[in-house]
């Protein structure tokens, strides 16, 4: 089961979901900038995340997942969300409900955004999520763990960005 570790500042609209169940439940109780915060395991976990969000009529502006990653792929667990699984996991659920208009998303994990399996993954979660067009990104360099905070920290490599708009076609993908 997901956990709803804290409730954060309602009025910031903003998700935090993240494997690093102890680090991030002592930091969500010190920030206010957030306004779910999740620890999430699996991916039926996610699912649930994003159901809970419907049932409450919640809409964000902003999504991390602080989770582990390799390119074209976000970890929850052991298990992976990738090209091959996205559909099976997101399509045809509503879950671009959950999203504002102009929404932005970040992966945060290792490498999800390098490479050609990337850019795939990144451009079809946009596509299944933000229905009312927004940014998604994700690093294309290894990161490690904050020994502060526990989340995941890029020193090198590039954030890849695609932008999606309101019909939901990838617009632009940019290095940056």
């Amino acid at each position: 089961m997901a956990i709803p570790l804290s409730r954060g500042n309602p009025d910031t609209n903003q998700l935090w979901v993240s494997v690093y169940s102890q680090k991030l439940e002592s930091d969500a109780l010190s920030r206010s900038d957030a306004g779910y915060y999740y620890s999430c395991g699996s991916l039926n976990e996610l699912r649930e995340i994003f159901d809970g969000l419907i049932r409450r009529q919640v809409r964000i502006s902003r999504l991390l997942f602080d989770t582990h990653g390799k390119p074209g792929q976000v970890d929850f667990g052991n298990q992976g969300l990738a090209v091959c699984n996205i559909n099976g996991w997101l399509e045809s659920r509503n879950y671009e409900k959950v999203f504002n208009a102009n929404a932005r998303i970040m992966c945060n994990g290792c490498n999800v955004g390098e490479g050609a399996s990337g850019s795939a993954f990144l451009a079809r979660m946009g596509q299944l999520l933000l229905g009312s067009g927004g940014i998604i990104k994700g690093w294309t360099s290894v990161g490690f763990a904050s020994l502060t905070d526990g989340h995941v920290m890029h020193l090198w490599g590039d954030v890849k960005t695609i932008t999606i708009n309101r019909s939901g076609q990838v617009v632009s993908e940019t290095l940056s």
